[in-house]
């Protein structure tokens, strides 16, 4: 499944001199649903280069992705909905 990803600029609120927090917004759609909508932050240190916050956004962000594709194969696996099934069949009204 190919996610249509989008990641934009939410905030950089400043903490204490050179120190900030970074804050990103992930949106991922399958098709035309959300199903990743979230902000991400991590602290910046302006002394040091802008490649370590955004490695940092990038991890965070790519192990949700990550979560949501793990979840979506043991919630599409038929042994799932087989098992939902049989509750359903022996469940009284």
């Amino acid at each position: 499944m190919a996610l249509s990803i989008t990641v934009t600029k939410v905030s950089a609120t400043q903490l204490d001199g050179g120190l900030y927090s970074i804050t990103a917004h992930l949106n991922c759609k399958n098709g035309s649903a959300a199903v990743i909508d979230r902000d991400f932050s991590v602290t910046y240190n302006t002394a040091s280069p802008v490649s370590v916050p955004q490695a940092e956004l990038k991890a965070l962000m790519q192990a949700e992705i990550d979560r949501f594709k793990a979840g979506q194969v043991v919630f599409n696996a038929a042994a799932l909905d087989s098992a939902l099934s049989t509750i359903q069949t022996q469940l009284v009204g």
